[in-house]
């Protein structure tokens, strides 16, 4: 009988240390900051403008690191815009050119 009351004291102890345990946790990630959303990635300030050559359009636009990875088709040919966010000014661009050898291995 002693045993089976020592039992429930622990199984108690055990359910009100994990209701505090995820009370915490809950509570933690609520007050944490939030993840960043592709929305303020692009546009910080709430506006950014940026100008392609005439003839061109944008293919498609990802995330690397913490900068934008811009893919843009021209005339001229593809080339990868890598943009700073914070700021919009254009870090690099890559011109793509495609080989018209097929490399041997």
């Amino acid at each position: 009988m002693r045993a089976l009351k020592i039992l429930v004291i622990a199984m108690g102890a055990l359910l009100v240390a994990g209701t505090l345990g995820l009370a915490f946790v809950i509570l933690h990630r609520l007050s944490s900051k939030a993840p960043t959303t592709i929305a303020q990635i692009v546009s910080p300030h709430g506006h950014a403008d940026l100008t392609l050559p005439a003839g061109s359009h944008l293919v498609g636009v990802t995330g690397v690191g913490d900068r934008l990875a811009l893919h843009v088709q021209g005339a001229g040919g593809d080339a990868i815009l890598l943009i700073d966010p914070t700021s919009g000014t254009i870090l690099e661009t890559l011109d793509v050119h495609q080989s018209l050898t097929v490399p041997q291995p």
